[in-house]
């Protein structure tokens, strides 16, 4: 990656400065410590392959279905905050 005209850079100047002295001060953009994580919370719902998580105050619904023929596995992620 250059730096040079930053066509080809993936963050900007400034958003890596802000990302740099961030790091540098042990701060994150949501407030919680570089060790904190969110709590998780997975459950198993009623269906076969119906998975229930919860990060945080975000919630994830996940279906999942598995052909053994094939060696196929198809997910499928819905957000259900």
């Amino acid at each position: 990656m250059s730096r040079g005209s930053g066509q080809d850079d993936l963050v900007s100047l400034n958003e890596r400065n802000f990302i740099l002295s961030a790091v540098a001060e042990n701060k994150r953009i949501d407030g919680r410590g570089p060790y904190d994580f969110r709590s998780l919370k997975i459950t198993f719902g009623n269906e076969p392959g119906r998975v229930n998580v919860r990060l945080g105050q975000t919630k994830y619904e996940l279906f999942y279905q598995l052909c053994h023929f094939t060696h196929f596995c198809v997910f499928s992620f819905y957000l259900i905050n």
